[in-house]
């Protein structure tokens, strides 16, 4: 960061600054997980009307171990320039002119692409349980009779995603400033602005979904134990999203070391992988302009009653754009997967919204100690531009009665809230102080995400085709998918949409399957964010903070609490539209600042939360972050004037956070990242 100031003269001050941030994150993850298909098992469950698993088994023989390995990699980078002149024009009139520009980029950092995948199965899976009791599911896989481990060359590659993705911000702002002081306090701020924030987003998928048992090379023993390579090339048409060249995968499984317990390790290593050099899929942009013209009347009397008028009008015009290529489906044995064609399609969305937003301060000290204040305001809160965003995204996998995708809708309006606010405050010591406040928000046009069901770029699906409903009508269950996968390639191989390329290790056939004009449109769950009903939410707020005299020790504690009608109810299995993010929280902190020293530890707790519906399931289920509350610190001591030396500690108590869905026991996340660490020098010049 640079900053550079000028002074011409005692009544104007110019500054300039830049700053630059680069930011690279890199990760390696293995992943294994099993699949349930409803067969027959012993489980048990919690009592309703929200029913959820606590053990719960399937019986199986030789079913599918799945393993993922993957590799992400990104590099964060951005500026930011800044120039601002203040002239005192003279004792009751001050101006200022802003300036900003500023940019921010992710983008991939490695030639595998943002991210990359491998995954691979081993058919030996037999009885599966899962205990949903404790803060993190396990998982209990019996191995069949005279298996101890599973080894390299029981493992097959099953697919694999490469996946690139990009994102930039540009924000440009250009804001003047006054202030017309009358009397001791009294005063009157105006200005104006101007905003334009420019949003673009870009990603390309490349995966495969079906297996290259076929393809398997005979398996070699090193120092390290069995490595087993693998050469897979592409079985897709010349408008598949396969990148140029082959791809080679490498897969180890390292065998247990003597006298070592005998259980299961993997480790994945991607040796080599082309990235994905083509044109995006998906490709988002929104145009943001937002002027605004604002002004705050400040009116204090001599007993200290104040009184603050502040207005603003706020406008703002949108464009979202989304380009898009057009897709088809094909058939990958018990699933369908969206490919692309060469040709890009272009939407164009548009919207705009005008707003006068009044906000009324009054202050009445009671007495030199006791202060009460209340206050109206009219706020709006503008959509995120992920959710303004024009276009369409459709997820690659797709089931049997349909898929998922996402959209944007530029045309939202901003949450209107009407807030009103009265709070008690008393400053009984140096440094010392208790309140206590009251809230309430009168909300219009809250913002929400809704599921529509759409069939969008007419998409057509081999399920319930003439290829199809043929296997049904000779013999093939409804569910049974590898029955009519093998019907359709035994007896309409080389027909329009039927391309048969070969056998598997197990002697079933492969290829795809494409769906033709003719066949049923694919529907899709489509999430996009919506303007939902109004609503109100209020609550209170204590705050204490206490010094003890001269030593330097003190302690700080707030509470809040909020209540609304705009909740989720997992009981109910209809359409809901509540507000995302509404919970109780408390901070409790304890610090030390005397002399060269600083000290903090602090707990932060936040109440169980609803941050957003989705995730698979219908009707569609909520994501529920549970409480979780952690305990941080800081130390930091200055060695001399200019430089001070600190060391912070995150999470010292190794807290584990969770998401679940309609019951505690509906686990959809869970993770430990363990405590932080970070040691800090800071110097002045």
């Amino acid at each position: 960061m640079l900053t550079l100031q000028w002074a011409p003269s005692d009544s104007v001050t110019a500054t300039l600054d830049y700053a630059y941030m680069e930011n690279k994150v890199q990760q390696q993850r293995s992943e294994l997980s099993v699949w349930f298909s409803q067969t027959a098992g012993d489980s048990s469950w919690t009592d309703g009307p929200v029913a959820a698993p606590i053990i719960y088994e399937e019986e199986y023989n030789g079913a599918d171990l799945s393993m993922g390995g993957m590799q992400l990699a990104t590099k964060n980078s951005g500026d930011s320039l800044g120039f601002n002149v203040e002239w005192e024009v003279n004792d009751s009139l001050s101006l200022e002119l802003d300036y900003h520009n500023s940019s921010a980029e992710s983008r991939p950092d490695s030639n595998l692409g943002s991210a990359g995948v491998l995954g691979v199965a081993a058919y030996v899976r037999g009885n599966t349980t899962v205990d949903y009791s404790g803060e993190i599911p396990i998982v209990n896989v019996v191995l069949p009779p005279g298996m101890t481990a599973v080894q390299a060359a029981d493992a097959l590659v099953t697919g694999s995603v490469f996946q690139n993705s990009y994102n930039k911000s540009e924000v440009e702002q250009l804001q003047a400033d006054g202030r017309f002081r009358f009397g001791d306090y009294s005063g009157l701020d105006f200005g104006i602005a101007a905003t334009e924030v420019n949003n673009r987003t870009a990603a390309a998928v490349m995966q495969r979904d079906t297996g290259v048992a076929s393809a398997l090379p005979p398996t070699t023993t090193t120092a390290s134990g069995t490595r087993t390579t693998c050469r897979a090339t592409s079985t897709a048409s010349a408008t598949a999203t396969t990148p140029p060249g082959p791809t080679i995968f490498g897969v180890r499984l390292r065998a247990p070391a003597p006298g070592r317990h005998r259980r299961f390790r993997l480790r994945f290593v991607l040796r080599d992988a082309a990235a994905v050099h083509r044109r995006p899929a998906h490709h988002r942009e929104v145009q943001e302009r937002l002027p605004a013209v604002h002004d705050q009347l400040r009116l204090v009397d001599a007993a200290g009653r104040g009184r603050r008028r502040p207005l603003r009008k706020d406008r703002s015009r949108l464009l979202g754009a989304g380009a898009h290529r057009q897709r088809h489906l094909q058939d990958a044995a018990n699933e369908l997967y969206v490919t692309y064609q060469p040709g890009q399609g272009f939407t164009e969305l548009q919207g705009d919204y005008d707003y006068f937003l009044p906000n009324l301060d009054l202050t009445w000290h009671l007495s030199e100690d006791i202060v009460t204040r209340a206050s109206y305001s009219e706020t709006i809160g503008r959509p995120g531009w992920q959710q303004i965003r024009g276009g369409q995204r459709l997820t690659n996998i797709v089931r049997v009665d349909g898929g998922d995708g996402s959209s944007g809708n530029p045309g939202l309006e901003p949450l209107l809230s009407r807030n009103f606010d009265l709070s008690l405050e008393w400053y009984y010591g140096e440094s010392s102080y208790a309140s206590i406040g009251y809230f309430r928000k009168n909300i219009k046009n809250f913002i929400s995400d809704t599921i529509v069901r759409e069939e969008p770029f007419a998409l057509h699906t081999p399920v319930g085709g003439a290829y199809w409903n043929a296997a049904l009508a000779n013999g093939c269950a409804a569910g049974d998918m590898v029955c009519i996968r093998n019907y359709i390639f035994t007896n309409y191989a080389n027909s329009p949409g039927v391309t048969v390329t070969g056998t598997d290790s197990s002697g079933a056939l492969t290829g795809s399957i494409v769906g033709q004009p003719g066949d049923p449109i694919a529907g899709f769950d489509i999430t996009t964010p919506a303007n939902q009903r109004s609503d109100h939410l209020d609550g209170f707020e204590i705050n204490l903070q206490h010094v003890f005299g001269d030593s330097g020790f003190g302690v700080a504690a707030n509470y809040t609490k909020v209540d609304s009608g705009l909740t989720f109810d997992n009981s109910d299995l209809g359409t809901q539209y509540p507000m995302v993010g509404l919970s109780d929280s408390a901070n409790l902190v304890g610090f030390y600042d005397k002399n060269a020293w600083q000290v903090r530890v602090a707990y932060n707790w936040r109440d169980e939360f609803l941050n957003g519906i989705g995730g698979g399931g219908t009707p569609p289920n909520p994501n529920w972050t549970e409480a979780y509350g952690q305990v941080d610190a800081i130390i930091s001591y200055e060695v001399m004037e200019n430089l001070t030396l600190s060391l912070e500690g995150i999470n010292l108590t190794d807290e584990t956070q969770r998401i679940h869905a309609r019951h505690e026991n509906m686990v959809r996340f869970a993770t430990q990242t363990g405590p932080r660490y970070m040691f800090g020098v800071r110097y002045r010049f």
